[in-house]
């Protein structure tokens, strides 16, 4: 979607998350990194390592918002 906080800071779709605020994202636990990420962080920063194709890491930044009282990130 276009209209989310990850995707303003620059996340696209098939993007591959390999940290959240410096914490590895490997595996079966991004969901739930992720989750518990945007419920810790509304309305602070959370910084990203994400990998798209094969470009080099880079760091995407944004602030997850409130959407009818709970967090959303993407």
């Amino acid at each position: 979607r276009d209209d989310t906080p990850a995707h303003a800071a620059g996340m696209r779709t098939g993007d591959r998350v390999r940290s959240v605020d410096g914490r590895g994202a490997g595996g079966d636990n991004i969901p739930g990194l992720l989750d518990g990420i945007a419920h810790r962080s509304v309305g602070s920063t959370v910084q990203v390592e994400i990998v798209r194709g094969d470009s080099p890491p880079q760091t995407v930044t944004f602030v997850p918002a409130a959407q009818q009282g709970a967090p959303r990130i993407g």
